[in-house]
């Protein structure tokens, strides 16, 4: 939830149960971060450069998960348009075995786009995006804005008026042919355009 400056990050552990982990996060100011999981009492470890550890020392784990269950919440200051998770540095499991060490030296694939100023923030995500596009706007004093998404000839495949100062909307874009589309937001005469890639 970039708009309200937490970032859930979630597991999916079907193979060992889960003493403690590691991971980088990349382009975002931590301020603090929360455990998630229950029967897992520990309070995560973060630094300055985005890495956040996370380790039982009462022997306490992490139970196998067959679907993606929430790990930690992430607060933070700012956040920069490719928020993402760099490299996951380890995984310990219940035998206090390294189980997962991922070194990944390409940059993050997957990005948010991401606007805030003094009047009102909006993102979209994921960006490329094959299937399902998500758009979230929030604005403490506009109560009309428009949102389109163009090819980047003009023609525009999606309009939206919204006259309200929240939303969050799920657009199809399956049906759409692979390329760089413009997301355009135009709010009181303020307009705001981010590219989007459909693959």
């Amino acid at each position: 939830n970039l708009l309200d400056q937490y970032i859930d990050i979630n597991v999916l552990n079907p193979d060992n149960e889960i003493l403690g982990y590691q991971f980088k996060l990349e382009n975002i100011e931590i301020t603090s971060v929360e455990n998630l999981v229950d029967n897992y009492p520990i309070t995560p470890y973060f630094s300055n450069d985005g890495i956040i550890l996370g380790v039982s020392f009462l022997d306490s784990l992490i139970q196998k998960n067959y679907d993606p269950v929430p790990l930690c919440r992430v607060y933070f200051s700012s956040v920069e348009e490719n928020v993402c998770i760099e490299n996951i540095i380890d995984i310990v499991n219940q035998d206090y075995e390294n189980v997962v060490t991922i070194s990944d030296s390409q940059s993050c694939s997957q990005s948010f786009g991401v606007y805030n100023s003094e009047n009102f923030s909006y993102m979209f995500y994921p960006n490329p995006c094959s299937n399902r596009l998500e758009l979230k706007f929030k604005s403490n004093n506009f109560d009309k804005s428009n949102l389109q998404i163009k090819t980047l000839l003009g023609k525009s495949i999606f309009n939206e008026t919204f006259r309200t100062n929240q939303f969050h909307k799920h657009v199809s874009v399956g049906h759409l042919a692979s390329g760089v589309y413009l997301i355009e937001l135009n709010t009181n005469g303020i307009k705001v355009s981010n590219k989007l890639v459909i693959n």
